[in-house]
């Protein structure tokens, strides 16, 4: 836990590091960090939901593909190809072009700054896959299985899903199948802030999104996502308004 004073004089690389606990996104991390001091924690935390309003689709994938799979279940693993029925969307869980083209321009083509290109001051540059693997960022979720976290994440995320932990076995069945085939159809985790959520509401939540289109989807969850920033930042700096 961190006070906001011990943050604000902080050397960049210890700044990054407690706020990409919160949010992995590299470009959203790093701007934060650049435009210290913050006067307060409300001050701090409106910056981020700005920052974070601002991120390119590219950047919030990083940052959910931070994110364990609800439940903790082995699940499914995420297919290296869009498998049949998969929506397909570049820019957020899902490849651009075919043959590994480049996307093409467009609102959700990944942005050199990590931010969208409508949005201001989106100046920090995000250097590509070199620089997440040295921070420690997980690989793009097609290559992978959902991440396991570490250090503060690890103890937040298992505070987050405590109350759906508690779900009988046969509820956390029902949520793991949900749960493979919610990734098989977006690729990427289900992600929902978890916080106070019976196992029950969480399953309903995903049986609910399947039907989303890949737009709606990706739309619920970001804001699912800004949900979780908020608390996380409010965690990691105990509340130090």
């Amino acid at each position: 836990m961190w006070t906001l004073g011990g943050f604000n004089t902080a050397d960049p690389e210890s700044a990054t590091r407690v706020l990409t606990a919160c949010c992995a996104s590299p470009a959203w991390a790093r701007r934060l960090a650049a435009d210290r001091p913050y006067e307060s924690l409300d001050a701090l935390t409106a910056a981020a939901l700005a920052a974070f309003d601002a991120l390119a689709d590219t950047e919030v994938e990083r940052a959910v593909d931070a994110h364990p799979r609800i439940g903790g279940g082995a699940g499914r693993p995420h297919p290296a190809a869009v498998p049949a029925g998969r929506v397909d969307a570049p820019g957020f869980g899902a490849p651009g072009a075919q043959g590994g083209a480049e996307p093409a321009p467009g609102p959700l083509a990944d942005r050199a700054t990590g931010f969208d290109a409508a949005a201001p001051n989106g100046t920090e540059p995000v250097s590509g896959v070199s620089a997440d693997r040295a921070a420690g960022l997980p690989a793009p979720v097609g290559d992978r299985e959902p991440a396991v976290p570490a250090g503060p994440e690890a103890e937040w995320s298992r505070s987050e899903q405590a109350r759906a932990m508690t779900a009988d076995a046969a509820v956390r069945a029902e949520l793991a199948d949900a749960n493979a085939a919610y990734e098989e159809r977006f690729g990427r985790v289900f992600l929902i802030c978890a916080t106070g959520l019976a196992a029950e509401d969480i399953l309903a939540a995903a049986r609910r999104r399947l039907a989303n289109d890949e737009p709606t989807e990706r739309a619920e969850t970001r804001a699912e996502l800004r949900k979780i920033v908020a608390f996380r930042l409010g965690k990691a700096f105990g509340e130090d308004r």
